[in-house]
């Protein structure tokens, strides 16, 4: 009888603590928001190769570009072997997901040369690995960016993904005239894909 009596009291705990967790996952459930999972929608163009082709208005010196703001010297680009000169530390991530290139681009507010904005474009290869890249490096307290699309605006940054890009937007400073340069940056990207159709 002493066996069966401490089988039955196991079962309960094991019935209980499984309640326990079913309750649990039923609870965090009600709060998911799909929209923070979701893979932003690629044009057609990038969708069936894979690529993105870049177009009128994409990349540093593109119509992107932060207005009122004049470029602080010339684009960098760097490959899969000279990513880690750029960001010691975090290439693996990147080249794990499919990096293929970067260009980073800095611009100034006219008659202050300190007041800058760096802009980096990570292309990824495809909108599933620039994803993967946001996600590893969303930051906690991030806001949705104001003109929408998918990213966000964090620490006196804007970081977005945009067909298969993954873009960082960094000032010098957080006033509100940078923090309004890069939000328009954002919406641009955001909507045109760096000129794609």
């Amino acid at each position: 009888m002493a066996g069966t009596r401490g089988q039955t009291v196991a079962s309960v705990a094991a019935l209980a603590a499984l309640g326990g967790i079913a309750a649990a996952l039923a609870f965090k459930q009600a709060d998911y928001d799909p929209a923070e999972y979701a893979v932003p929608a690629a044009a057609p163009a990038a969708r069936e190769s894979g690529e993105r082709r870049p177009g009128p208005g994409s990349g540093p010196g593109g119509s992107c570009d932060p207005r009122g703001m004049e470029p602080a010297g010339p684009a960098e680009t760097f490959g899969p072997d000279t990513l880690a000169d750029r960001i010691d530390g975090k290439a693996d991530l990147y080249l794990a997901a499919g990096f293929r290139s970067l260009s980073c681009a800095r611009f100034r507010v006219p008659g202050d040369p300190a007041r800058q904005v760096e802009r980096c474009e990570y292309e990824m290869g495809t909108p599933r690995a620039a994803t993967q890249v946001f996600l590893a490096q969303k930051r906690d307290g991030g806001r949705p960016l104001p003109s929408g699309g998918y990213g966000q605006a964090a620490d006196g940054g804007v970081f977005l993904v945009t067909g298969s890009r993954y873009v960082e937007m960094v000032a010098s400073d957080t006033s509100e005239e940078l923090a309004k340069a890069m939000a328009a940056v954002g919406g641009c990207l955001a909507t045109s894909d760096g000129g794609e159709e």
